[in-house]
């Protein structure tokens, strides 16, 4: 393309007003004020530097933009706004684009005036004069930090509880599966706890929800707090937590933290509330998970509690059930069942936790 064509290009923006030569005055004058209207309400942030860089001129959006005022701008380059975010091998592309096809089109970081960082979508193009030599080089660009603040509000909305900050019941098995296959490769251990909050209805009905929300992002905190991250904890719906738990070394380890989250009090008014729980504990080195360890395309770990003896009794037709992928018994529920305290080393419930094990691996499912 030599250099009359490239012009001919930028003509396009107004030739319908404009035929580049020979137009009459008043014609020129008349498109003149048309572009400078133009580049002075443009909500864009416009910038024009001549073939070496050197900033030019300004609109008035970019001052609203990069907080940088014209004064402050013309005569240095376009480096002030420079973020360290793009590797040089990101600008050698950039200027390889603008010098072979005359433009450049993508997303970029860069710095305000006050030292915030944002993302901007730049559009840049070459001027050529008649001989196809680089006479200006316009930029505009858009701030995309509010695309992105919204971008991030829905994704927080879809994957994480908004009462908790805890990952949402898919993210939480998303991640569980990843570690599945993780393991496959590398062996090692995995425990998924499940904490349920004894009496949370009373809490509820009592106190009102307002006690119970705060019973509920207590002990999100505190779990949240003792494995320093919330993205492998899960309040999977009402008062059920679930907690993934990578490369576990014992059980102990595990009931440290069964522990740890089991008592949230709730402020200076004194309520506390305590969690039962249960747990899924595996060596694949030893066992593997497969077998034990499936997630259902209906319903992600469907995990009925037994709250009555003749729960157990039916275990063997529950866990036959189409869309059951594990049970989940424990102390808690079995105190109910049974009559006995929610205590992992009395016989009889341990008794019955063996059952529940047997019947479920005989039948492919996974138990708690």
């Amino acid at each position: 393309m030599n250099g009359s064509e490239k012009n001919g290009e930028n003509c396009l923006l107004y030739e319908s007003i404009l035929n580049c030569e020979g137009a009459p005055a008043e014609k020129v004058k008349r498109a003149l004020q048309i572009i400078s209207s133009v580049f002075s309400h443009a909500v864009e942030g416009i910038v024009v530097t001549d073939p070496e860089g050197t900033i030019k001129l300004v609109n008035p959006a970019f001052t609203v933009i990069t907080g940088y005022e014209p004064e402050e701008a013309v005569g240095e380059n376009p480096r002030i706004l420079k973020s360290d975010r793009q590797p040089a091998e990101f600008y050698r592309k950039f200027w390889e684009s603008l010098k072979t096809e005359g433009k450049w089109e993508g997303e970029i970081w860069n710095r305000r005036k006050n030292g915030e960082v944002y993302p901007e979508w730049l559009s840049c193009t070459a001027v050529y004069d008649e001989n196809g030599n680089v006479t200006d080089y316009i930029s505009v660009f858009n701030d995309l930090s509010e695309v992105r603040f919204k971008d991030a509000q829905i994704e927080m909305q879809s994957n994480y509880d908004q009462l908790t900050g805890l990952s949402s019941r898919s993210v939480f098995y998303g991640r569980v599966r990843d570690e599945l296959s993780r393991l496959k490769q590398t062996g090692g251990r995995l425990a998924i706890l499940v904490l349920d909050i004894n009496r949370f209805k009373i809490i509820n009905d009592s106190l009102g929800h307002p006690a119970g929300d705060a019973v509920l992002q207590e002990v999100g905190k505190r779990l949240a707090g003792h494995l320093g991250s919330r993205e492998k904890i899960s309040r999977i719906g009402g008062d059920d937590f679930h907690i993934l738990l990578s490369d576990v070394k014992t059980v102990e380890e595990v009931e440290k933290i069964v522990e740890y989250g089991k008592y949230a009090p709730l402020g200076a008014r004194g309520v506390g509330a305590t969690a039962g729980s249960g747990y899924w504990y595996e060596d694949y080195a030893q066992h593997g998970f497969e077998h034990y360890f499936t997630v259902s395309n209906r319903e992600t770990m469907l995990l009925p509690q037994c709250e009555t003896a003749e729960c157990l009794d039916n275990i063997e037709e529950i866990v036959k059930v189409e869309g059951i992928d594990g049970i989940f018994v424990g102390p808690f529920d079995l105190s109910t069942a049974l009559g006995k305290p929610g205590d992992f080393n009395d016989p009889v419930v341990k008794d019955a936790i063996a059952h529940v094990q047997k019947v479920c691996k005989s039948a492919g499912k996974f138990s708690f």
